[in-house]
Order: structure tokens, then sequence, then C-alpha cells
């Protein structure tokens, strides 16, 4: 969209490069900037705080990416944007932690984690983590130590009730789908 002159920025979530857990949100502006943003985010991500400076920034043309929690505050607030424009890319959501949460997962879950670079929860019940050297660490679901995980979710995860991200334009995934497969849903206008 953005290469295609369809937007003038993407608001995504890149990692900070001291610490590739910790997640900055940034306006892309350009494919570079976008590509900078790929790779799971499990941790809190504020977002939307850098609302302002799409005010400021004089875009009128936005993409948003985001998961459920994150879009259902934007569209509380899409109006005051002053945007011509607001297209709204999502995924959906199984929960997200703190980095500290995410710290003691990796570091309960792991038998290397002080070199882990990126984890996947992948869809045949087994967790892959990615280390530095590019080797991939496998960890059944069933393996996990759940009663020393018990407080790694953020608690309004807990009570959520939108995991499919409802008020998104478009929602791709790949959660439930054959390996390999990812699905899409498209909403129109109204909403459907």
């Amino acid at each position: 969209m953005l290469t295609q002159g369809w937007v003038e920025g993407v608001v995504c979530v890149q990692n900070i490069i001291e610490d590739h857990f910790q997640l900055m949100p940034v306006i892309a502006r350009t494919k570079e900037e976008i590509l900078a943003a790929r790779m799971n985010k499990f941790t809190l991500s504020p977002n939307l705080s850098i609302l302002e400076q799409i005010q400021q920034s004089g875009i009128e043309l936005l993409l948003v990416i985001g998961v459920s929690c994150q879009i259902q505050a934007l569209r509380a607030v899409q109006r005051k944007l002053s945007l011509e424009k607001l297209y709204v890319l999502g995924t959906t959501c199984v929960g997200n932690v703190t980095r500290d949460g995410l710290r003691k997962f990796i570091k309960t879950t792991s038998r290397s984690p002080k070199i882990i670079v990126d984890h996947e929860f992948m869809r045949y019940f087994c967790i892959y983590f990615k280390h530095q050297d590019g080797s991939i660490e496998k960890v059944d679901f069933w393996g996990l130590k759940t009663n020393k995980l018990k407080d790694v979710f953020v608690t309004s995860c807990m009570s959520c009730f939108d995991y499919v991200n409802v008020l998104a334009d478009l929602v791709v995934d790949y959660m439930g789908a054959g390996f390999g497969w990812q699905w899409i849903t498209v909403r129109n206008e109204t909403g459907q």
C-alpha cells in the first residue's frame, strides 16, 4: 500500500536494536522501515502513543497494523485524527506478555535463553526458538512448565473478547490453518 501510493505512512512496531524483544511503535514511510518491523511480537506495545505524531506529520492516508486491543482503541478515536483515509490491517491475538513476562517465559522454556532472537508458536503444538546462530530449538507445548508461567500474561488479555480483531479491515493469520497456509478475513464498509 505504501509503495503503490495508497498510504503515506504505516504505523507498525519495530524492535529496539539494543533489546530485540523491546518494542517501539513507528510511522514507517519506506519499505525498509516496514520490513524492519517484521517478526512476531508477543510483548505489549504502545502503538497508539504515536497518535500525536500522526497529527503533526501531516499524513492524511494511513495504514495501521495491530492486534485487537490496539485497533479497538484506534477506532474509538479515529474521527479525531483528521485523516482522509484510514486502513487497518489486523492480526489475531492469543494474549500478550510484559517484557518481564517474556523474559520469564523464555528463561523457563528454552535451554539457551540468552541467545534467543525470535520465537514462534507453531500450529502443531510446538514452539520454535530461533537462536543467534540461526539454529532452531523446538519445544513441545506439553513440555511447558505451566505451573511456573501462570503470571506471565497481561491480566487484561485474560478478559479479552476479540481474539479475531473484528474492527480491522483485513485480518491475516495462520491460526487453525494447515501448515504453510494463511487465512484472510476481509470486512466491508458495514463492518461485516
